[in-house]
C-alpha cells in the first residue's frame, strides 16, 4: 500500500471507528444518556491531546537518547497522573449522570501516557504502516467489546469500555512495538520544556469542541448535548476519511517541497468544499437511515456543523507550512484566534437555542481562518493564495447543494435519498471545474 493509503487507514482507525460506535449507539441509547457520556467524556478528550500528541511530537523531536525519551516519560506519566486525579475530583463535584463515566473516563489520560513516548519512537522511524495496524487492532477489540455491552443493555458504560480498551490496548501495542526501553532518566527540565509548549499548543487547539459541548449540557440540557454530539461524531467520520489523511501526508510533503503551498492549498480547498457539500445534501437523509426517527432531532446540529471542512481546508496547508519551517508560533496564535472567535460568535448565536451554540463553532473558525491568514507569519508564507481561492470553491459548495436540494425528490427511500443526494453533490462540484488534477496526480 502507498503512504497516502496506510494515512487513510491510519486516520480511520484513529477516528472513524469510534465515529461508528456513536452512530450505532445513537440507534439503541437515549440521547439523554448519549449526552452525559458526551459531557463526560469531553473534558478527557481536552486532556488527552496534550498528554498524547504533544508527547508524542516531543519524542519525535528529542531523537533516540533514551536517557532523554525516559526523562520525556516521566514527565508526560506525572501529566496523565495529575490530569486523571483532577478529573476524579471533577467528577466527584458533578456527580448526577455525569459524574460516575467521568471519574471511571479519568484512567484514560494514564493509559494514553503510558504509550505516548513508545507511539513518538514508531513515528519518528516512520512506521506508518505499524502505527496504522496498531490502531486497527486496538480499535477493532475495543469495537467489538463495546458492541458486546451495548448489546448487552449496558447503555452508556459501553461508550466508556470503548475509551477504556481503546487507550490501553494502543499503548499496551506501541510499548510492544517500539524498539525504546526505559531507561535512568536524563534531562527531565528540558523534556518538561518541550512538552509544555507542544501541550499547550494541542490544548489550546483542542478547546473549541469540547468547550461547546460543556456547554451545551448546562444551557439546553442532556438531549440536546447527545444530539450535538452525534452530529459532531457523524462529522468527523467524513473528516477521517478524507481531510485527516492529507492532513497526515501534507507536511512531509511541503518539508520535501516548500514551493507546493499553492498545490496542497487548491486540493485542501476542493476536498474540503466537497466534504461540506455532501454532508449538507446527504447529511440529514444519512442520519435518518443511521439513527432512525432521533436524525429529526441530529439533523439541525449536523448542518450547523457541516462549514467546518471548509474553514478547516482553508488554514490547513498554511499551517503545516509554518510547521515544515519550523515557525511552530503561527499554528499556536491560530488556535487562539479559534477559541476567541467561538467564544465571541457564541455570545449572540447562544440566543437562537443549541443550534445556533453549535454554529458558533464553523462561525469562530471562519472568523478566526480570516484574520490569521490576513496577519504574521501566514500572511509572509503567502497566505493570500488561500484568500484569493477561497470564493471559488465556496460558491461551488453552495451551488452543489441547491443542485441535490432541487434534482433529488425527497419521496424516496432515505437510503436512496442519501446516496442520490451525495451523488449529485459531488458531480455538481466536480463539473464546477474545481478538481485540481495535476495536483491529485502528483499526491
Amino acid at each position: 500500500m502507498s503512504v497516502t493509503l496506510w494515512s487513510v487507514a491510519l486516520q480511520w482507525s484513529r477516528a472513524g471507528t469510534g465515529a461508528v460506535l456513536f452512530l450505532l449507539a445513537a440507534r439503541i441509547l437515549p440521547l439523554a444518556e448519549l449526552g452525559a457520556f458526551a459531557t463526560a467524556f469531553a473534558p478527557v478528550r481536552l486532556a488527552q491531546g496534550p498528554i498524547r500528541a504533544a508527547s508524542a511530537d516531543a519524542a519525535v523531536t528529542l531523537g533516540d537518547d533514551a536517557g532523554d525519551l525516559s526523562a520525556l516519560a516521566l514527565v508526560t506519566l506525572a501529566a496523565g497522573v495529575a490530569t486523571g486525579l483532577s478529573l476524579c475530583g471533577a467528577a466527584a463535584l458533578l456527580g448526577g449522570a455525569v459524574g460516575p463515566p467521568m471519574s471511571t473516563l479519568s484512567l484514560v489520560p494514564i493509559l494514553w501516557a503510558l504509550g505516548a513516548v513508545p507511539e513518538g519512537c514508531l513515528r519518528r522511524s516512520l512506521a506508518l504502516r505499524a502505527l496504522a495496524l496498531r490502531s486497527l487492532a486496538a480499535q477493532g477489540t475495543a469495537l467489538a467489546v463495546a458492541l458486546a455491552l451495548l448489546w448487552g443493555g449496558a447503555g452508556l458504560w459501553a461508550l466508556v469500555g470503548f475509551a477504556l480498551v481503546n487507550a490501553a490496548l494502543a499503548s499496551a501495542l506501541a510499548i510492544a512495538m517500539s524498539a525504546w526501553r526505559p531507561s535512568r532518566p536524563r534531562g527531565i527540565l528540558r523534556a518538561a520544556r518541550l512538552w509544555r509548549g507542544l501541550a499547550t499548543r494541542e490544548l489550546v487547539s483542542g478547546l473549541p469542541l469540547p468547550m461547546v459541548q460543556m456547554l451545551m449540557t448546562p444551557l439546553f440540557g442532556l438531549p440536546a448535548a447527545g444530539a450535538f454530539q452525534v452530529a459532531a461524531r457523524a462529522l468527523q467520520l467524513a473528516d477521517a476519511l478524507t481531510l485527516a489523511p492529507l492532513r497526515y501526508v501534507s507536511l512531509p510533503r511541503l518539508v520535501r517541497r516548500p514551493d507546493g503551498l499553492g498545490a496542497e492549498i487548491a486540493q485542501a480547498l476542493w476536498v474540503g468544499g466537497l466534504v461540506t457539500a455532501v454532508t449538507v445534501a446527504a447529511g440529514p437523509a444519512a442520519l435518518t437511515v443511521l439513527t432512525g426517527a432521533k436524525a429529526a432531532d441530529i439533523a439541525p446540529f449536523l448542518l450547523a456543523l457541516a462549514p467546518l471542512p471548509l474553514a478547516a481546508a482553508a488554514t490547513m496547508p498554511v499551517r503545516q507550512a509554518l510547521i515544515a519551517r519550523q515557525r511552530t508560533a503561527g499554528p499556536l496564535i491560530l488556535a487562539a484566534f479559534s477559541v476567541i472567535g467561538t467564544a465571541a460568535a457564541a455570545i449572540p448565536l447562544v440566543l437562537l437555542g443549541p443550534v445556533g451554540l453549535a454554529a458558533a463553532l464553523p462561525a469562530g473558525a471562519f472568523l478566526a481562518a480570516i484574520l490569521w491568514l490576513s496577519c504574521g507569519d501566514a500572511r509572509d508564507l503567502g497566505s493570500g493564495q488561500v484568500l484569493h481561492a477561497l470564493p471559488r470553491p465556496a460558491l461551488a459548495t453552495v451551488a452543489a447543494v441547491l443542485a441535490a436540494h432541487l434534482l433529488v425528490p425527497t419521496t424516496l427511500a432515505p437510503l436512496a435519498v442519501c446516496v442520490l443526494k451525495a451523488a449529485t453533490a459531488g458531480i455538481v462540484h466536480a463539473l464546477l471545474g474545481l478538481t485540481p488534477r495535476p495536483v491529485l496526480r502528483a499526491a
